[in-house]
């Protein structure tokens, strides 16, 4: 292959076909994250060529960052790759320009795109063996595509490597785009094991158009029908219905931003309703009185904001899930100020106040939680105990301590507010996954165990299991978002189709379940008004909804997810 005809159908090829430069069994990776793509190309380096090399990760990073910045921050990149003095980095790498892979690999090849770096790499960016940069970078590209989703991480890596050589597109029009194009950010068994409905398609290519996948306009409509045509909706759990003496009704809202993913829903004390749009890059704003919507964009692209909190001021907070820091939105301004993360602190994600204001999060990519101080601006973050741990839904108990769920773990875990001192306790099943957490006025803990399909329930005053129950969908129902009202618990169950709103009354230890009318898409999380109606995010469906309880009550502001 010549050095300088390289195409963009060429390379995506190349990625494909991984033979064509040797095997990687580095395909377990978890999922797009700054420091993950860093650790990777390293051991590939390493492994390859004997020795760590700054200049080849630099290089490589440069090519690799612009087509995955909806999932990298060039602060992360900074201090892995790049002399410690950001001044000594060319402007176009401080800047991240938004340049595609194959034209920058294009112009680097061909001597037209100056490095200009400090680190050892000449000037000019001429190298001596070009065709070994061709080598190195397609073995990287091919090594670092994710295989899963957060969702299919644990389990689930043995055998990747073979199944992506085998990946095969089945013949149509717009299987070439799809073949070409696809393969810059995942790997072709992303798209070959995937299965959806023709709306799920539809949404899942609005959310790659938002994060920049590069199909032209005319093409986005042939690539919706390939993939609905050829990757049709896969059998799930039937949702199943408990009847029982509550009723409930689903208000439902389509977001404006096609694609956008609601991911995290916020019930403001005047009753509107704020979401996270992760996937393009807003906060939304629904008056469910009225039923219009205002959005908001974080001045940084590709933020992908996640958790939202709402301080006293009505300012909202938010993790910025995918450049790693913690931003707040001035709602009368438009306003978002940023307070940055310490760069390995990738992937920040459930945030929530304290007693005294601090901000209390997550870190699930980086295995660390952090707290913030908002009035200082200063941020500090612990490494969690476990590996791998996955740091996920986060509460604080009335005394101020903050627990935390590990969703790579059978494990809750718990934080001195004054040490940062982490203690983990164990869960009673290793098979355990919980993943999100909402607590009770007394300090007792309710999480939604995705990985065996259960409702568990954690004393934090013996920091012991006290209880768990099979979920009514089943081991697959993958029990996800949940909050509590008046002691009484609401979740969802996110892998049966429809997706179904449950309710649990720890007093009778009975259920009751709903089936949700646009159909849930997964319910990532939920929250409630004081009055007791629940909002719900609808992520799949890019839907927002409110649920009426009849006969709701008056609920203590300690309750649930507040």
């Amino acid at each position: 292959m010549s050095e300088k005809s390289i195409t963009r159908q060429q390379l995506g090829l190349v990625a494909q076909h991984k033979s064509a430069v040797g095997t990687c069994d580095l395909a377990q990776g978890p999922a797009l994250a700054a420091n993950s793509l860093c650790r990777r190309a390293e051991q590939v380096y390493r492994a390859r060529v004997g020795g760590p090399n700054r200049k080849f990760r630099l290089v490589y990073l440069h090519l690799v960052s612009p087509m995955l910045s909806s999932s990298m921050s060039w602060s992360r990149i900074l201090p892995w790759c790049a002399p410690a003095s950001t001044s000594a980095t060319p402007a176009w790498y401080r800047s991240g320009s938004p340049m595609k892979l194959p034209e920058i690999m294009l112009k680097l090849i061909e001597g037209t795109q100056p490095l200009g770096f400090h680190s050892g790499v000449p000037a000019g960016g001429a190298m001596s063996k070009r065709s070994n940069l061709i080598l190195f970078l397609v073995a990287f590209l091919c090594c670092t595509i994710p295989a899963n989703s957060q969702e299919d991480q644990a389990g689930q890596a043995g055998g990747q490597t073979a199944g992506r050589a085998r990946a095969q597109l089945p013949d149509g029009q717009g299987k070439e785009i799809v073949q070409t194009n696809c393969v810059l950010c995942h790997s072709l068994s992303n798209v070959i094991n995937s299965g959806h409905s023709p709306e799920e398609w539809r949404t899942t290519v609005a959310m790659m158009l938002n994060v920049g996948a590069p199909v032209p306009n005319d093409k986005i409509e042939v690539v919706t029908n390939y993939l609905i045509k050829n990757f049709p909706e896969k059998p799930a759990p039937p949702a199943v219905v408990i009847p029982g003496s509550t009723e409930v009704s689903f208000q439902e809202w389509s977001v404006p931003t096609p694609g956008s993913r609601p991911h995290d829903p916020l019930a403001a004390p005047d009753g509107t309703i704020w979401y996270s749009g992760h996937m393009g890059n807003l906060l939304g704003h629904l008056d469910p009185k009225t039923g219009q919507f205002k959005e908001y964009h974080p001045k940084t692209e590709a933020s992908g904001p996640h958790g939202l909190i709402l301080d006293k001021q009505g300012n909202i907070w938010f993790t910025a899930n995918f450049k790693g820091y913690i931003g707040k939105l001035d709602p009368q301004t438009g306003n978002v100020t940023e307070y940055p993360l310490d760069p390995a602190a990738r992937d920040p994600h459930t945030p929530v106040f304290d007693q005294k204001g601090t901000i209390w999060f997550t870190v699930q990519g980086a295995d660390m939680v952090g707290k913030l101080n908002p009035q200082t601006g200063e941020v500090k973050t612990e490494k969690v105990p476990t590996p791998r741990a996955n740091p996920y839904g986060m509460v604080v108990t009335s005394k101020g301590n903050p627990y935390f769920v590990e969703f790579g773990a059978n494990k809750v875990a718990s934080i001195d507010p004054e040490t940062m001192g982490i203690q983990e306790y164990l869960l009673p099943d290793e098979r355990a996954r919980p993943r999100r957490v909402a607590i009770t006025s007394d300090d007792v803990l309710y999480y939604t165990d995705y990985g065996r399909g259960y409702l568990g329930r954690f004393d934090t005053k013996t920091n012991k299991t006290t209880g768990e129950w099979p979920s009514p969908g089943g081991p697959q129902s993958k029990p996800y978002g949940i909050t509590i009202v008046n002691g009484v618990v609401w979740y969802s169950e996110s892998g049966v189709r429809p997706n179904t709103l449950v309710r649990f009354d720890p007093k009778t230890e009975k259920f009751q379940s709903w089936v949700i009318p646009a159909g849930g898409g997964v319910v990532r999380n939920m929250m409630h008004f004081e009055d007791g109606k629940l909002v719900l995010t609808e992520s799949g469906e890019n839907v927002v909804a409110l649920v009426t309880v009849k006969d709701n009550y008056k609920m203590t502001q300690t309750d649930g997810n507040k």
